[in-house]
């Protein structure tokens, strides 16, 4: 699952890069002295619009109020007055992005064909969960740049069981999951604003530390630890209601395998190497709702 996850990713990547390179119409404004300017609109905010114009043989760099615009229209004219060059030197974007999300998690985990229904449905219940984060992002230009990411996802279940020994006798006790998930690590991000430049869809791809803690228990306690590469990989919706805030719809992939556990159990502590048929796949998405601040 993780290698048609990560191709998926690429082939939409491609897509929205290849779109990127093939915008070439530029943007008109018009004033309320009824000027027509064909321009780049770089940028704009509540106030002001921000563009590129050719003058003679110049081009400049200006801003106007809105008050003084009558209307303006992106890509409006097929001809490039303004070659990409100038319109997009110094061009005033939103230089970092900083977000904090939560919200719901289920894992990817496949649940054995020959363990009792009980256990089966207990299974799938701790396979959901919640996860948090929070990751910073600095873009060297409008539409790509590169941050550093932090989640952790959550999941606490329990069930009583009873277990038989091989004398006859019966044990009973608690069968509990409580799982914590943690990634770590930088990633590269596009971002496509819409065409007012206020909402952008925003796609991020990275690759980092992926640690695993089980805190459970077996009528004993029981603790497995594990850690392996992670990949992460998400598309998120900024919706701007402040100047410089914007809320954040957000679906995630965190991807990963452990090949191998320690496990601490009745005093015991020991490595647990994994045959390929019996790899635990941690992988999860995550449905996230949270907060960017972008400057």
């Amino acid at each position: 699952m993780t290698n048609l996850l990560l191709k998926n990713y690429l082939l939409i990547s491609g897509y929205f890069f290849v779109s990127l390179t093939t915008l070439s119409a530029q943007d008109l404004i018009v004033t309320q002295e009824n000027d027509s300017l064909n321009c780049k609109i770089t940028s704009e905010n509540e106030e002001y619009i921000y563009f590129t114009y050719k003058q003679d043989a110049d081009f400049r760099k200006t801003m106007m109020p809105k008050n003084l615009v009558k209307t303006y229209k992106y890509k409006f004219f097929q001809e490039v007055e303004v070659p990409q060059t100038y319109a997009g030197a110094n061009e005033i974007y939103p230089r970092a992005r900083v977000g904090f999300y939560g919200g719901w998690s289920n894992r990817f985990a496949r649940i054995p064909d020959n363990v009792p229904t009980e256990i089966a449905d207990y299974l799938s219940e701790s396979k959901s969960g919640f996860h948090y984060g929070g990751d910073i992002a600095l873009y060297f230009s409008e539409n790509s740049g590169f941050g550093l990411r932090y989640s952790a996802y959550n999941s606490d279940h329990q069930i009583d069981i009873f277990l038989e020994n091989e004398d006859g006798t019966t044990m009973t006790g608690i069968l509990r999951d409580d799982i914590a998930i943690h990634f770590i690590g930088p990633f590269y991000s596009a971002r496509f604003f819409n065409l007012n430049k206020r909402n952008c869809l925003v796609m991020n791809f990275g690759v980092g530390y992926l640690g695993y803690l089980n805190d459970g228990m077996l009528i004993d306690p029981l603790l497995l630890k594990g850690n392996t590469l992670g990949l992460s990989w998400d598309f998120a919706y900024d919706i701007r209601i402040a100047e410089n805030l914007a809320l954040g719809l957000q679906v995630s992939f965190v991807l990963g395998t452990l090949r191998e556990y320690e496990i601490t159990y009745l005093s015991r502590t020991e490595t647990i190497e994994l045959d390929k048929d019996n790899y635990d796949n941690i992988s999860r998405i995550d449905l996230s709702l949270g907060l960017r601040f972008v400057k």
